[in-house]
């Protein structure tokens, strides 16, 4: 059994477990609005979103977390920062929808109706991949202030082409008759990303990315649609935000994105959170944040 006689160890075992002193070093800004967070993910991911929720609990003051998912089930405790909708009933997409037909799920193009589906009174959400791991504090993210001009925050990928594909369903597959990509001078990696709801529900933005979801079929889906109607309009993210195979290689890492590598349940750093006990992390919470 997971025992800590004293406050000495549990300091010393969070100092093993996370970097505990970079936390201490970044102090929570009291003037901002709440820090907001939410995942969408399919039941096969449980396990490595169990990482990523306590290395978010660990290294930030996260005020709320919103986990969508697809049934009533939820495989771990919710501690109090956490609530979790079912999203089953909740449809938004025509069933005929091409990018349906593809191995992108209904939970991964929710992202595009985050919106809708979180309570209204969310004006400010930090968007997680379940596959992102934080490794240091991150409360400086939900302190960016994104205007009027921008309506997300990503960080950039290498290769910044929107890719979409023309074509019909033909009962079984999709069958593809154009491909076309469209070369932009930024193009964002949708696993990490500050995103403005209140700006995106007063300029209807909700509704132009179920739209073009229904109405084209993109190689990736929710990215490709989120920068191409937001365009211009994202603001650019340190690389330290989202370090993946997929993104610029920083000096930094923050959060480490796994993107879809079949490894990740094997690296060191899934164990070295998903390990840390409930109980531990909320104690860390009080000690360091006072929640």
């Amino acid at each position: 059994m997971f025992e800590l006689k004293n406050d000495q160890e549990f300091a010393e075992y969070l100092r093993a477990c996370s970097n505990y002193a970079t936390i201490k070093a970044n102090p929570v800004r009291k003037d901002q609005g709440p820090n907001i967070a939410v995942y969408s993910v399919t039941p096969n991911c449980y396990d490595i979103l169990e990482a990523s929720v306590k290395s978010l609990l660990v290294n930030s003051s996260v005020d709320k977390i919103y986990i969508l998912i697809d049934e009533d089930k939820f495989p771990f405790p919710i501690p109090k920062e956490i609530e979790t909708i079912n999203v089953h009933d909740f449809e938004f997409l025509s069933p005929i929808s091409p990018n349906l037909q593809t191995k992108f799920t209904k939970m991964c193009l929710m992202r595009l109706a985050f919106a809708k589906v979180l309570p209204k009174d969310v004006d400010k959400v930090l968007s997680l991949d379940y596959d992102t791991v934080i490794d240091k504090n991150i409360d400086e993210l939900w302190d960016i202030d994104l205007g009027d001009k921008y309506v997300i925050a990503g960080a950039a990928e290498r290769d910044r082409t929107i890719g979409y594909y023309r074509g019909y369903f033909n009962g079984e597959d999709f069958i593809t008759t154009t491909r076309m990509f469209t070369k932009k001078d930024f193009y964002v990696n949708a696993g990490v990303m500050i995103m403005d709801l209140k700006k995106i529900r007063d300029e209807k933005l909700d509704d132009a990315f179920i739209d073009e979801c229904n109405r084209e079929h993109y190689r990736f889906p929710e990215q490709d649609i989120i920068n191409l109607i937001c365009m211009d309009r994202v603001y650019e993210l340190e690389e330290c935000y989202n370090v993946s195979r997929f993104t610029y290689s920083p000096t930094e890492q923050k959060i480490i994105h796994f993107a879809g590598d079949e490894k990740e349940k094997e690296h060191k750093i899934i164990s070295k959170y998903k390990d840390i006990p409930w109980d531990i992390i909320a104690k860390h919470r009080k000690m360091t944040y006072g929640k």
